[in-house]
């Protein structure tokens, strides 16, 4: 036993038991952090979730609208149109992301469905340093904060209104910005803690859990009209 093969062989052992050891101990950790994961997703997939009927009773509310004041030919345009924006956002529902240029032609669609009711105009412009096709955001994280715009601060304007999404390249390294900015006066005291802004709280607060080198900012600013501020720190090299 005082051979050194002995030892040799002892220390093999050693080693080999102290390795399997690390493997089950990270293996134990990489499947909680999976597991964690996966909890976040369905979190963030649920909060889409709710928010998608939601969506689809305001669209169908405009319809209404239109229908009541005797408009049936732009009801059954905003039909059409609305179909075809639900099968896109009905095709992306269980996509926690979607890529910009994406999001952003669903939400021209939606735009485009609102005018026709309030009669407001509306522009997205797009900075020529970001790549929108290989950019991804939360899906349908900016429907909420245009349908806000629009009711709270363009229903009432008619074709004096207007609506402006601007997405540019941030301040800092690798962050981009999404603004979204009507010419408005919002009136309602309760505009920031509505049905849809609060799911769209809920959803940043669960994906920021879930890219913890990453992080979505929502601001608000008012002075000229009405501005929403999403901003994507350490976003655009991911």
């Amino acid at each position: 036993y005082q051979s050194s093969s002995t030892y040799i062989i002892f220390f093999g052992v050693v080693v080999a038991l102290a390795f399997l050891f690390i493997t089950l101990v990270l293996k134990k950790k990489i499947n909680l952090s999976q597991r964690k994961q996966k909890r976040m997703e369905e979190t963030a997939i649920r909060l889409q979730s709710l928010l998608n009927p939601h969506f689809t009773f305001n669209a169908l509310s405009s319809i209404q609208g239109l229908m009541n004041t005797g408009r049936i030919d732009e009801a059954n345009h905003y039909l059409q149109e609305f179909s075809s924006l639900l099968r896109q956002t009905l095709a992306k529902s269980k996509d926690v992301f979607n890529s910009l240029d994406q999001e952003l032609e669903m939400m021209r669609m939606y735009m485009r469905l609102e005018s026709l009711r309030f009669n407001f105009s509306w522009d997205i412009a797009i900075a020529d340093s970001l790549n929108p096709s290989v950019i991804e955001i939360p899906t349908l994280l900016l429907q909420p904060l245009i349908e806000n715009s629009i009711k709270h601060g363009l229903s009432g304007l008619g074709d004096k209104g207007h609506l402006l999404i601007v997405c540019k390249e941030g301040q800092k390294k690798d962050t981009f910005v999404i603004v979204v900015k009507d010419n408005g006066t919002w009136i309602d005291q309760e505009r920031h803690t509505g049905y849809g802004l609060s799911l769209t709280a809920e959803r940043i607060l669960t994906i920021n859990k879930m890219k913890k080198e990453q992080a979505i900012v929502l601001d608000f600013n008012r002075q000229n009209g009405t501005e929403a501020i999403l901003t994507f720190h350490n976003w655009i090299n991911d």
